[in-house]
């Protein structure tokens, strides 16, 4: 019977290179084979437990060696990972574990309080399974340690047959519009955006070092893991996303790549701390999940000496489009690039119409990297879903020659004067100005009266301009309408657990 199983990628790098170096974490190095060994027993173990075949398996365990342990052995069996936001607190633990229908839940030492209170509110696993338990730490109730299950399991285990369209895995969105929506990615999906990214857009290969940035309970971790597998690259684990720990991991591992949000650029490019380390190993960086200047990139690429990739795409569908070193050197300032390989996009209006090139519209696509829709979600579906083309959200424009440039998300955009405005394009303004670090924008409701944009504002280190400055500035180059009215200096932005700046916290 034919099949196609996502844990293919990490038996295959464990034929190829067994003895290879796979997850680097400041200790002894843990190789492929012994990944795949660990996953064999993980399976087996899920399997005597009565795990059956598409049970949804929730893991809240951060990005260490049990994880992919236990996030393949799910795969192996037929089983559904569903990875959880270690940052989640305990009553969204419990939605997740509810709305997933998870039927076991492990969980690791340093998220147990979390775990316990996400366990004992849904009441709908059977089975909790704890991680890095101290021996003096007494059990909870109903729950199992982790360790001594899989050290008496055999690692006997043949692959069990899925098939291309199974859900292979469940990542939750960020919930931007209500309670997160579980996005049910199948086997091809992950096959199709990993072997693209490794072989085509990433151009990665056994010497190279990839440092995951990106919680794998994110779409942009779960590329990284498998990117690694695929390309028997070795993968850099980072304990906590500071710029101390990740210019240190980039030294200590000689760390050849990194993916990662371009508020990572902003931190690498501006942190007096960087100039401790030595970066030097580095030669390709990409930057996605959110617009980055073309101003940043240039500065990134000049300090570092690498090269600056870019993307699109999102948790339903990876990749999108892509500019890779070599398209990078054709396309406009501020592009993402072109659709990639076997990938249908439009620009349409609020009836599917579509827009004429330089116009933007709602960004709507179709592809083997297109989702199968949201767990328990027909009603999302049908809407997100319609004519056969998934409608992303996102606001963005094609150029002339089918470049694709975003704009920003549709719900952000703000009503100034009657004019539609998007943030993000004076963001990319006043990120351009030489004395600003970081910035965000908003929208300002006022009673009975249009909306008004108001910036937050983070200083590079020493550098001085006023409000007023940084109005005029945007005068210079916006229509009037488009300017913020309301400008606040602040030491930091909230970021959410991927890095981006968290505008929900600044508009509350």
């Amino acid at each position: 019977m034919h099949t196609l199983n996502a844990a293919m990628f990490l038996e295959d790098a464990a034929q190829r290179a067994g003895d290879k170096p796979f997850l680097l974490t400041g200790q002894q190095p843990v190789t492929f084979g012994q990944v795949e060994e660990h996953a064999r027993r993980a399976a087996r173990m899920f399997t005597d437990l009565g795990i059956q075949p598409g049970e949804r398996i929730a893991f809240l365990l951060g990005n260490s060696p049990t994880f992919m342990a236990c996030y393949f052995g799910a795969l192996k069996m037929g089983a559904v990972p569903v990875p959880l936001n270690p940052q989640s607190p305990g009553p969204e633990v419990a939605y997740y574990l509810t709305d997933s229908h998870a039927g076991a839940f492990i969980a690791a030492e340093p998220f147990l309080e979390a775990a316990q209170v996400g366990f004992q509110t849904a009441g709908t696993c059977q089975h909790f399974l704890l991680d890095n338990l101290p021996g003096s730490t007494a059990c909870p109730p109903a729950a199992q340690r982790l360790a001594p299950l899989l050290s008496a399991t055999s690692s006997a285990f043949t692959t069990a047959v899925t098939q291309p369209q199974d859900v292979a895995i469940v990542l939750y969105t960020s919930g931007t519009t209500g309670r997160p929506k579980g996005a049910m990615l199948s086997h091809a999906n992950l096959h199709f955006f990993t072997e693209l990214l490794a072989r085509d857009q990433w151009e990665l290969g056994p010497s190279d070092v990839i440092l995951m940035t990106a919680s794998a309970s994110h779409i942009f971790g779960q590329t990284i893991l498998l990117v690694a597998c695929a390309s028997t690259a070795a993968l850099s684990l980072v304990g906590r996303i500071d710029i101390a720990t990740l210019a240190a991991n980039i030294q200590r591992d000689r760390v050849t790549y990194f993916a990662g949000v371009p508020m990572l650029a902003n931190l690498l490019l501006h942190s007096p701390q960087v100039a401790a380390f030595d970066l030097s190993s580095l030669r390709k960086v990409m930057f996605g999940g959110a617009t980055i200047s073309s101003e940043v990139m240039a500065q990134f690429k000049a300090r570092f000496q690498v090269e600056v990739i870019t993307g699109y795409g999102m948790t339903e569908a990876v990749p999108l489009t892509f500019a890779n070193a070599a398209l990078m050197r054709s396309a406009p300032p501020g592009s993402v690039g072109k659709p990639v390989w076997g990938t249908s996009l439009r620009i349409v209006d609020e009836t599917d119409t579509d827009m004429p090139p330089g116009s933007a519209g709602e960004i709507i696509v179709r592809g083997p990297q297109v989702f199968s829709g949201y767990q328990n979600r027909p009603e999302a579906n049908a809407e997100a879903l319609r004519g056969g083309w998934f409608h992303t959200g996102d606001a963005g424009y094609l150029d002339a020659n089918g470049y694709l440039f975003i704009v920003d998300r549709l719900r952000e955009m703000v009503k100034v004067s009657g004019f539609s405005v998007f943030p993000a394009e004076v963001e990319r303004v006043l990120q351009a100005h030489p004395a600003v670090a970081e910035v965000a924008v908003i929208g300002l409701q006022r009673k009975n009266l249009d909306e008004r944009l108001k910036a937050f504002v983070v200083l590079k280190p020493g550098a001085e301009a006023g409000a007023r400055e940084l109005i005029a500035y945007c005068e210079a180059q916006l229509a009037e309408y488009k300017c913020p009215r309301l400008i606040e200096f602040r030491a930091s932005l909230a970021k959410s657990p991927t890095g981006k700046i968290d505008k929900k916290s600044l508009a509350e």
